[in-house]
């Protein structure tokens, strides 16, 4: 089976809707994705980067819904969530930033 050859610029430019969580999270793979419309593997990794820039996002909404809900400041709970929050958003700013690096690597 033959390997398609990915260009240097769209490598580049995949790897930084990865690494974007760093500076610019949300944005710059949205904007990849809407105007790359000719290269497929470019816009597949934007969506993806998209995603994964959204889990911590969503994860904040809900553990400060739940954070405010329970009424008591600094309670078990409380340090519970900002351990599964704090660890979330680490998590996938490493993943990122690792996937950004392989498809920069790319051959």
């Amino acid at each position: 089976m033959e390997e398609k050859k990915v260009s240097s610029t769209c490598r580049v430019i995949s790897s930084l809707s990865y690494m974007s969580i760093i500076f610019a999270p949300f944005l710059v793979p949205v904007l990849v994705y809407c105007f790359m419309n000719d290269d497929h593997e470019v816009r597949e990794h934007a969506r993806k980067a998209i995603t994964f820039h959204l889990i911590p996002i969503v994860a904040l909404a809900i553990l400060s819904i739940l954070y405010f809900e329970s009424g008591m400041l600094f309670t078990t709970f409380s340090v519970f969530c900002m351990i599964i929050f704090g660890g979330t958003a680490i998590s996938v700013v490493i993943w990122n930033l690792v996937r950004g690096i392989h498809v920069l690597l790319q051959k």
